[in-house]
């Protein structure tokens, strides 16, 4: 149907705006808002992910992990449930969601198959973690082997590339961080990449979220904006937290644990005491 000379499409009662010919990441709450175009989420959670691992190792790490992490969106029949799926679209970035929720196909073992091609084992398998956990958490791995060499996940990987060959383009490896080259033991080492992987985690999972968050706030989401209003006022700094934390330890210290230890006398009773002399 049209509406004010524009064509939208009718979802579940819900007026939605014709989605645009590019992969799209996530569908609009009312008729007058955008769609979140893939390509756009990609990039700012990329640019989100360097940023904070900045200060810790290579950005490539967060770029390439953002860049990958929902390139199974990209594929014909996740498109093709993005644009059906309607108002419950807007729980649809959440892949391993409630049955309340309407969720699309598999998407995230595309990103991490993809790590795993491209940059090799040694520097894929922490980004293959971090993609194919960046919903649901982060697979063992068993389950994560599992998922990647699933014929359907192959087939819908090959999907992707197709789908985004121009966005893939050429890649900068990224460095591998100097304390993980030369461990001083086997078991160190192994405990140092699950570290590193863990934290590629935390900051693509952190992006993620806050990119997609940000979208549906402008989406037509009111909670959603309320959150992005709230996180966007100044959080104190540490030292606020010491002298916060210091008080309450001391009053703690005061009222529960002082007056139970042998030999001492309850702050109370000290100071009736003193006031009898």
């Amino acid at each position: 149907m049209t509406m004010g000379g524009r064509r939208v499409e009718t979802r579940n009662q819900t007026q939605m705006p014709a989605p645009p010919s590019e992969p799209v990441a996530h569908a609009p709450r009312s008729a007058e808002r955008p769609w979140h175009l893939l390509e756009d989420h990609s990039d700012a959670v990329a640019r989100r992910t360097a940023a904070f691992m900045e200060s810790v190792v290579d950005i490539q790490w967060g770029r390439l992990a953002g860049a990958w992490h929902d390139l199974g969106k990209g594929t014909p029949d996740w498109q093709a449930f993005i644009r059906a799926a309607g108002e419950a679209a807007i729980e649809a970035h959440v892949e391993e969601a409630p049955d309340k929720r309407r969720h699309g196909p598999p998407h995230s073992a595309t990103g991490a198959l993809h790590a795993i091609r491209t940059v090799g084992d040694t520097l894929g398998v922490p980004l293959a973690f971090a993609i194919a956990g960046h919903h649901g958490g982060i697979p063992d791995p068993e389950h994560l082997r599992e998922r990647i060499t699933d014929l359907e996940e192959k087939k819908r990987y090959a999907n992707a590339v197709r789908s985004g060959e121009e966005q893939l383009g050429d890649i900068v490896k990224p460095a591998l961080p100097s304390w993980l080259q030369a461990p001083s033991s086997a078991k160190t080492g192994r405990r140092s990449v699950e570290f590193f992987t863990r934290f590629l985690f935390s900051a693509l999972t952190d992006a993620d979220f806050l990119d997609t968050e940000a979208y549906f706030a402008l989406a037509g989401d009111d909670r959603a904006a309320t959150n992005a209003r709230a996180r966007s006022n100044e959080w104190p700094q540490l030292r606020a937290y010491q002298s916060w934390g210091r008080a309450w330890i001391e009053t703690f210290l005061g009222r529960f644990l002082l007056p139970t230890l042998p030999g001492r006398v309850a702050p109370r009773g000290r100071a009736g005491m003193n006031r009898s002399r």
